[in-house]
């Protein structure tokens, strides 16, 4: 292997290099997350009936994280609810 003093400049440059990115890559990967992620905790109370039915045994409820739909997906939305007469909020 060479003497560091031997390389050129722009190697001496990119070895400084690879080594810092190292470095950093390392630290970052050793370094653990201060804090952990959390989980929102609530509670929901309610009554589940089914329109038109008579036995409401047997209902699953499940709540879902909210979706983000992006403006195309929006657009097409609006018009298509607004086709059928129905409103949509957005």
């Amino acid at each position: 292997m060479k003497n560091f003093k031997s390389f050129p400049i722009r190697n001496k440059l990119q070895l400084i290099s690879l080594f810092t990115l190292s470095f950093i890559s390392m630290i970052l990967i050793i370094t653990p997350c201060s804090k952990t992620t959390e989980i929102a905790k609530g509670s929901l109370s309610g009554t589940a009936r089914l329109e038109g039915q008579t036995d409401h045994s047997g209902i699953t409820v499940a709540i879902y994280d909210l979706a983000e739909l992006d403006s195309d997906d929006k657009l097409i939305l609006f018009r298509y609810c607004k086709a059928l007469g129905e409103s949509v909020s957005t």
